[in-house]
This record gives C-alpha cells, structure tokens and sequence, in this order.
C-alpha cells in the first residue's frame, strides 16, 4: 500500500514516468518495506524492557516435527535399497 501512495506522491509531484520508473528499478520501495520492518523491531524490543519481560519462546514439543525412530528409518532405507 505504501508503495502505490509513494508513486502517486511522485507522480503529483511532477516527477516523470522515466524518474518514477528508475525509482521502482533501484529498489527504493523496498527500503520502505525494510524501514517499517526496522521500527517494528526496534518498537517491539522497547516495549519488552519498558513491561520487564523476557523473549517469547514458544515451547518446543509444539513445533518439533515427529520424527520416526532410528530403526524404522533403517528398516525403510533396507527396503530402498533392495
């Protein structure tokens, strides 16, 4: 969204279609992008000290795939090869 009110910003400004295409080929959209990223971050790491709370980590057995065990993956890998 950002970028689409930038280039209607540029094109009000008088800014011709070569300028505006040169500006979208460099790249300087994503610096928008990269910028928001940028302050969320450092927003985020600020309010954590200014509430005294520690980095989230999500509990692992929530978000580890299960694995199958050793001997049914040899068992499988004999079964490969022949």
């Amino acid at each position: 969204c950002l970028g689409v009110l930038f280039l209607d910003l540029f094109n009000s400004l008088g800014f011709s279609k070569d300028e505006i295409s040169q500006i979208i080929e460099t790249g300087a959209l994503n610096g928008l992008f990269v910028l928001g990223r940028s302050i969320g971050f450092m927003a985020h790491i600020l309010d954590q000290k200014r509430l005294k709370t520690g980095l989230y980590r999500h509990p692992w057995d929530d978000i580890l795939y299960v694995m199958p065990k050793k001997e049914e993956l040899e068992e499988e890998a004999k079964k490969w090869r022949g």
